[in-house]
């Protein structure tokens, strides 16, 4: 199965290598090679986890990393499963499967006849060994002879990619709701929304931040969280940051757009990057207020523009409160500050909280 990054959508051989693995786990089925990818570092460590579990009690684990030894890799694969006994009985207890994670390997240095040697290998490890293939938040295909090996070896292996959910999935929403059902620790489905949407859908964050939100609360005797709780607990990312520069602008707060350009300013976000959220914003607009101009109703224009139904509420509250022509200025506004942010090497965030304060008072 080739490798391939993206975002919140799995295809149908994503979704069948999964249930693949749910199936081999459940009955216990699980010798042989994988290849974990993806960037959901979470469910990576975890189905990890639940494959060192199902390997028993007595499983051996082994870890290689990096660069691979041809003779370590066939002295690994090739060792016999040792088997456990008990003082007490003459037969052996239990025959010990072996897991073999090869942590993130370079196999370019191996040649030909060895790299062959390894495909065979790995495309028969037998019942009592695994062997996981593990890539940590990078693209194992990426660079030409790693990435043409990666795919051989998924030829003859359960490789799986593990990517990260959409905003607003039903499904992360859940899981991170389970996280306060746990303790016991009520989160409305709105705020839980909110969290995501501060946080970002990275899970190993998400776990994170909702230990933090239940242990402040804990310790205050509290028992539901608020939406002030999770500004004042949460760490927000870049995207979120960006958002509240955009958000803010949009109700008129240049104190607010000016304090979130601050803290993405210690986070050192390319102001290009900050000014492409901004501009997406007058474009947004632009298309919001032309098909007001054709008489549109919100419905008409929601599915019209493909906007998300709250961008397009807001947008309609703001042309609402502003003279004709609106959304051209705004736009105008935009290109006079790009010109500028692509011929300076003076301070880019200067010109956006210029352009902020020109957009917050635009009539």
């Amino acid at each position: 199965m080739a490798y391939k990054k993206t975002y919140g959508k799995k295809d149908d051989s994503s979704k069948e290598a999964l249930a693949e693995l749910k199936r081999r786990l459940k009955d216990g089925d699980i010798g042989g090679t994988y290849v974990f990818g993806g960037d959901e570092e979470y469910m990576k460590r975890y189905y990890f986890g639940e494959l060192c579990k199902a390997a028993g009690e007595s499983v051996n684990i082994s870890v290689m990393r990096g660069e691979v030894d041809f003779g370590e890799l066939c002295d690994e694969i090739s060792a016999v499963p040792m088997q456990e006994f008990s003082f007490f009985d003459e037969a052996p207890k239990e025959e010990s499967k072996r897991v073999i994670k090869l942590d993130s390997p370079d196999f370019s240095r191996l040649s030909e006849r060895e790299m062959t040697d390894v495909y065979n290998m790995l495309s028969d490890v037998g019942e009592m060994t695994v062997v996981v293939i593990y890539f940590s938040n990078i693209d194992p295909v990426k660079g030409k002879s790693n990435g043409a090996i990666i795919k051989k070896i998924s030829e003859n292996a359960l490789a799986c990619e593990f990517e990260r959910a959409a905003p607003g999935d039903p499904t992360l929403l859940r899981w991170i709701k389970k996280h306060f059902d746990k303790e016991k620790i009520a989160i409305s489905p709105e705020n839980v929304r909110y969290l995501c949407d501060c946080t970002g859908t990275d899970m190993c964050l998400l776990a994170n931040e909702a230990e933090k939100l239940c242990a402040y609360l804990t310790v205050r005797g509290r028992s539901e969280v608020t939406t002030e709780d999770i500004d004042y607990v949460c760490i927000k990312n870049t995207e979120a940051i960006t958002f509240d520069v955009t958000n803010a602008i949009s109700a008129k707060n240049f104190e607010g757009a000016a304090d979130a350009l601050s803290k993405l300013r210690l986070t050192k976000t390319e102001p290009l990057l900050i000014f492409g959220a901004i501009s997406k914003m007058a474009t947004d607009l632009s298309i919001v207020s032309s098909l007001q101009r054709e008489g549109k109703a919100i419905p008409d224009i929601i599915n019209a523009s493909g906007l998300r139904d709250f961008v397009v509420k807001k947008y309609v509250a703001t042309l609402s409160s502003v003279q004709k022509g609106y959304a051209k200025r705004f736009a105008a506004a935009c290109l006079e500050a790009d010109a500028k942010l692509k011929r300076t090497i003076s301070d880019g965030y200067r010109i956006l909280e210029n352009l902020a304060f020109t957009l917050v008072n635009l009539k």
